[in-house]
């Protein structure tokens, strides 16, 4: 059952209030932000377990136990219901044309067809095969373009595509090992990655679909068993971030990692990184034109590159392995999450500066607001299995708002445009003055300082030749907050120095005592380390030469016994 509570129908998109939607035990809430950040609960349905946005952001599905519903985010009507029993997963089209639903297979039926494909308006099955196993990787097993003109998926070894009927493929692509596919946005572009296998290395590959017989770029490399592909938002440029399970020379325990660039002009290179490790989070800039990676063991090393794979600004080296630009690009947030401790660093790109810091333990979703705005961060189950919630937070690390959850598994902004939304000015420059200060650390003052005395100083003090430095520093100004003056012992003559203490001199007697003490000292230790040795205890070089000096010493306490006897 859904329930509004607050519908906004008769606005028009670009005046649509930010939304995000969270998944809770039981129920999906859809809350929209005012001006100041804080959320309000505008839809509710309950009895859903899963829901998901479509690309453009004007619709949402949910699921439940007997089917899906598709509703419009703008004004929450209910667009379409597919009666579907036990789905599981779902999938939009960046449209929301299509659904693509998976469900477990009956035991007793064999060939069921549990991964199909749906159009949305006219709720009617297009496509329907048997898939054994879900992949989250894969998923979903339908890719499409960004204008939905295109549509394909992934057989065996072999890419097929769609256009508007999906009855048969319009055309295939033969590829050995093929694993996953990726739409550039913008573009009929696209790029695929083959696995590395059998001492074969592993490819990624750039199509243009109007020409499937070459391909306009590709690399090959090692040590790949999966990687992520990751288009820049102008569709000119594919990050690639490989991985590996086994590191086989042994250095490091989660396997190795690499990092390549490749262009759709046909040009590609290896993104240099100079510090050992894995690579813990890269993204591109909202403009397409740099990216920033966090590499390295802890604490990991951070960099921005330009769109040639060159280091462009180094931001430093800290413990942090998150990364997430704001959608224009203004704004950076750099955190450490995971088994990190949750700290937030906000960052001016531009000038390489820290503006702001936050924290938020144990989160595992961190993301900017569609607006630039606002920071939202969640605690999720079942990583986490106690004190789920959503914390709101400004540009400048401010939290807004807290909202606390028995069980949250999955929370996701609303995707909007950025002309959705007008640009702003932040005035970052004052905030990271004013953070510089705060970050000074402040001189030492004594508790009983006072600032109306602080020109009063010790070092005013004059001293004498004929007084001793040792008396003159324990004489202390009465002025001096904190110090209680000095007080005058009666019975003194004139002329004695005040509170000094005159040093005792040694005689000649007192000098030899301490010489034979010291010799007794020393021969004394030289016996408990020959009872050592009779012990069959191994002693080291220095302790034997102790011992080959026992004669010398005894010959020199005898000779400081006589002359002590004769004084």
């Amino acid at each position: 059952m859904a329930t509004t509570t607050n519908q906004s129908s008769n606005l028009p998109l670009s005046q649509q209030p930010v939304q995000f939607s969270l998944q809770s035990k039981n129920s999906v809430y859809c809350y929209s932000l005012n001006e100041t950040g804080n959320a309000n609960e505008a839809f509710k349905i309950e009895n859903a377990n899963d829901f998901c946005y479509s690309q453009n952001g004007l619709t949402i599905a949910t699921v439940d136990n007997k089917g899906i519903n598709v509703y419009n985010t703008i004004d929450f009507s209910l667009i379409s219901r597919i009666e579907l029993p036990r789905p599981v997963y779902i999938a939009l089209s960046p449209r929301g044309s299509y659904l693509l639903t998976w469900q477990s297979s009956p035991r007793d039926v064999q060939n069921f067809d549990n991964l199909t494909l749906w159009n949305v308006a006219t709720r009617t099955k297009l496509l329907g095969h048997p898939l054994r196993s879900y992949n989250k990787e894969l998923w979903p097993h339908f890719k499409w373009s960004f204008d939905e003109q295109v549509c394909s998926r992934i057989i065996l070894n072999q890419i097929q595509f769609f256009s508007d009927s999906f009855e048969t493929p319009i055309r295939t692509l033969n590829i050995q090992g093929v694993q996953s596919i990726v739409f550039a946005p913008r573009s009929s572009l696209f790029a695929v990655f083959v696995p590395e296998k059998s001492n074969k290395p592993a490819t990624v590959s750039i199509y243009d679909y109007s020409n499937l017989e070459t391909p306009r770029s590709d690399k090959s490399f090692f040590k790949a068993q999966n990687a992520e592909l990751k288009w820049n938002s102008l569709g000119t440029h594919l990050l690639v971030v490989s991985h590996t399970d086994v590191d086989d020379s042994g250095r490091s325990y989660y396997g190795v990692d690499g990092l390549y660039l490749l262009e759709t002009n046909g040009q590609n290179q290896n993104v240099v990184l100079d510090k050992e490790g894995p690579i813990h989070d890269c993204s591109w800039s909202p403009s397409g034109k740099q990216f920033i990676v966090s590499f390295g063991f802890m604490p990991a090393k951070i960099c921005i590159f330009n769109s040639k794979g060159a280091i462009q600004h180094e931001v430093g080296t800290f413990a942090r392995n998150y990364t997430t630009w704001s959608p224009y690009g203004d704004m950076l947030c750099i955190a450490g999450f995971g088994n990190l401790s949750g700290d937030i660093d906000f960052w001016d790109p531009k000038k390489i500066c820290k503006y702001a810091t936050a924290n938020s333990h144990c989160a595992a979703f961190c993301q900017w607001s569609p607006d630039s705005k606002f920071i939202l961060t969640a605690v999720l189950s079942p990583r986490i299995r106690i004190d789920n919630c959503f914390k709101v937070f400004t540009y400048c690390g401010k939290i807004i708002q807290k909202l606390q959850f028995d069980e949250m598994t999955k929370i996701e902004w609303r995707p909007t445009t950025m002309k959705c939304f007008p640009r702003c000015d932040f005035g970052l420059d004052a905030l990271a003055t004013e953070h510089a200060q705060k970050a000074a650390p402040a001189v030492y003052r004594h508790p009983n300082f006072n600032s109306a005395n602080q020109t009063t100083s010790i070092s005013t003090t004059t001293y004498s030749k004929s007084t001793p430095k040792k008396a003159a520093s324990k004489q202390v100004p009465n002025d001096i907050p904190g110090y209680a003056p000095v007080k005058k012992k009666k019975g003194k003559k004139a002329g004695q120095n005040e509170g000094t203490r005159q040093p005792r001199v040694l005689n000649e007697k007192d000098e030899l005592q301490k010489q034979i003490r010291l010799l007794n000292d020393r021969i004394k230790g030289i016996e408990q380390l020959k009872q050592l040795d009779t012990a069959g205890e191994i002693l080291s070089d220095a302790q034997n030469q102790k011992i080959a000096s026992e004669v010398k010493l005894r010959k020199q306490l005898a000779g400081l016994q006589q002359q002590f006897a004769r004084s």
